[in-house]
């Protein structure tokens, strides 16, 4: 039998070693001097985090912000090495990610600010102590853990899971060059005072620079979202919610009640799966322009054909109630279609035995229905009313397109009106990113929620 391996092997250990030092490097050196009206101050890392200078730098901050994020990472990923020793080659990747972010923004870092020219004193020792940190937390991915190498375990796997190494690593490239370094920076954004009249902007052959700083407060913005009256934050929350649960109600039902009867043999059931799947083929804006042509109080199709059976036009798009219900009937059309094939594929996947035997057992229609199918479609529908969520909450095109928020802001949800604030009139960039950083967390805390409390039962089953 083979001997269980410790789990404190000398890689790790060496691991979280560099990840201490890259993190007390950050938070202890004085790497920020800024002069102001009180004198020449220097900063550490730790009271950045508590207080940003008003007019300090705001690209050695930013940078400042990200060393520490990759140091964060790399402690993390330290750590996990030592509590799971069977996480072979996550531990490293994580490692060799927040080293790179480190060396990267040390070295944009110190070549932006003239202030470190010098770097034989103690600012000197501590960047380059943290740098040969991120670079030795770099080798350990070629560093032998727990008894294999991460490239010789993927180079040595079957022809199968080598492939999968090559063709996931373009998908993690881009989703890190476009998702979440543009989202590190949306944050740090959220907590400055840019506007339209302080950043970059290009007159003619002339480059105004930016001129934005950092809140000496990095709540600052946050703050003013939540309590200032103009930026109406809870109103269009209330009415964000209120806009996902109308929708995510008939999309689930209707979407079931679609699935079931496509699931049963009957004629044309292929010509009815590609009919009723069509709108999810159309993209959104152009299904978004045809349902805003036909709520048309003039023209529409829908005034017209209650005009020609004696019943009186509805005010669709310029009544708040009709508005909310214009766009909610909209975005279930386009909604229906991926929730009927995703419960399909879990309706086709529960084994007809069970039915077979519930029939058996004098079973009627609901009882298989309420025993058998709801029971072993719950996972899939717990999926899909996740990302109905998710998808909803942020849904932006139904709402600008059809209603464009109106009328009087009644059908306005935080995605579009977060969009006002950052693209409309004045743009005050800042308050838009704290908008979004917002709705950002409360689908993370909603998804946290849901996904532990609807597996509790699940859990307490299976112990």
């Amino acid at each position: 039998m083979e001997q269980k391996r410790s789990s404190f092997s000398l890689p790790d250990v060496l691991q979280l070693g560099i990840a201490l030092v890259m993190l007390l490097a950050f938070f202890g050196l004085p790497w920020l001097t800024f002069s102001g009206a009180d004198g020449s101050v220097s900063y550490s890392g730790l009271s950045l985090l508590t207080e940003i200078p008003r007019g300090a730098p705001r690209y050695e901050v930013t940078s400042l912000f990200l060393i520490l994020l990759g140091g964060v990472i790399n402690l993390f990923a330290a750590v996990w090495a030592l509590l799971r020793p069977s996480a072979r080659w996550i531990t490293p990747i994580l490692g060799a990610f927040g080293g790179v972010m480190a060396i990267f923004h040390f070295t944009a870092f110190f070549s932006q600010n003239s202030a470190f020219e010098n770097l034989s004193g103690i600012i000197g020792i501590g960047l380059w102590l943290a740098v040969a940190a991120s670079a030795l937390a770099l080798l350990q991915v070629f560093l032998r853990r727990t008894g294999s190498s991460v490239l010789a375990e993927a180079f040595s796997a079957s022809p199968n899971a080598r492939y999968a190494y090559f063709f996931i690593a373009p998908a993690v490239v881009v989703m890190l060059i476009l998702v979440f370094y543009p989202l590190l920076n949306g944050i740090l954004l959220s907590f400055t005072d840019a506007t339209q009249m302080n950043t970059t902007r290009v007159i003619g052959q002339r480059v105004i620079a930016a001129t934005y700083t950092f809140y000496p407060s990095v709540f600052d913005n946050y703050t003013a979202v939540l309590t200032t009256p103009q930026y109406n934050f809870w109103s269009i929350f209330g009415q964000t919610v209120l806009w996902t649960s109308l929708n995510i109600i008939p999309h689930i039902l209707i979407g079931l009640l679609l699935a079931m009867l496509l699931n049963r043999k009957i004629r044309g059931r292929a010509i009815y799966r590609v009919l009723l799947i069509l709108p999810w083929a159309v993209p959104s804006y152009i299904s978004a322009f045809v349902w805003r042509f036909l709520y048309n109080g003039d023209f529409g199709f829908f005034n017209n054909l209650l005009s020609s059976i004696g019943w009186a036009e509805v005010p669709w798009l310029s009544d708040p109630a009709w508005a909310m219900f214009a766009v909610v009937a909209a975005n279930t059309w386009l909604a229906i279609p991926f929730n009927m094939v995703t419960m399909l594929g879990g309706l086709q996947s529960i084994p007809a035995e069970l039915y077979e035997a519930a029939v058996v057992d004098g079973a009627n229609d609901w009882q298989k229905f309420t025993s058998i199918t709801l029971p072993l479609l719950r996972p899939v529908i717990m999926t899909v009313t996740l990302l109905g969520v998710i998808w909803t909450f942020n849904s932006f095109n139904i709402i600008f397109l059809v209603s464009e928020g109106g009328p009087f802001r009644s059908t306005e949800i935080l995605s579009t009106w977060a969009w006002r604030l950052g693209f409309g009139q004045a743009p005050q960039y800042g308050i838009a990113a704290a908008f979004s950083v917002i709705i950002l967390i409360v689908l993370l805390v909603f998804s946290l929620t849901y996904m532990r409390v609807l597996n509790r039962p699940a859990r307490a089953v299976g112990a």
